[in-house]
């Protein structure tokens, strides 16, 4: 299945990801046009003090599920991390539940496909995989279970899009 037979996540018009940081971290997002398309570049340097759990995100605008059933990445980062993929959201708006599955990332463009049957909680959910008749946002986070305190890196993706499962 190629990557543009669902919603287009990234690119978009308009274009609506959000980043997300806690004090002690930095982050930022950037859409780069080049000659294969434009990417976006999600530069970030987590905290150093373990204690306050340190984590950065990028978080999608909430959106539809068609009747995919699954989320497609083309993705590189400037070293080999592993990155969680969450879909946020739940059908209480006071209370916001996520679902997630952590995916490999490397130097090497991928193409990296999560089934939204295959993600877990984090932390309650009334369900234990996602909802998908609402409209969640899917988030890519990176935090200290997975990085060093203190850790930096670069994330470069060039598409984003639900997609059928064949």
């Amino acid at each position: 299945a190629n990557l543009g037979d669902g919603t287009q996540l990234f690119p978009a018009e308009p274009f609506g990801w959000s980043v997300e940081h806690d004090p002690s971290s930095k982050a930022d997002l950037e859409v780069i046009p080049g000659s294969g398309g434009s990417q976006m570049r999600f530069r970030y340097t987590l905290g150093s003090d373990p204690a306050v759990r340190p984590g950065v995100a990028i978080a999608a605008p909430p959106t539809g599920i068609p009747p995919n059933n699954r989320v497609a990445l083309a993705i590189r980062s400037e070293h080999p991390l592993r990155l969680a993929v969450q879909l946020r959201g739940g059908s209480d708006p006071g209370r916001e539940e996520r679902w997630q599955r952590s995916v490999y990332v490397d130097p090497h463009e991928r193409q990296v496909v999560i089934d939204f049957g295959d993600m877990m909680p984090v932390g309650p959910t009334r369900t234990i995989h996602p909802p998908l008749d609402q409209t969640p946002s899917v988030v890519l986070m990176v935090d200290t279970t997975n990085a060093k305190p203190g850790s930096s890196g670069q994330i470069w993706i060039t598409r984003a899009a639900f997609q059928k499962r064949l």
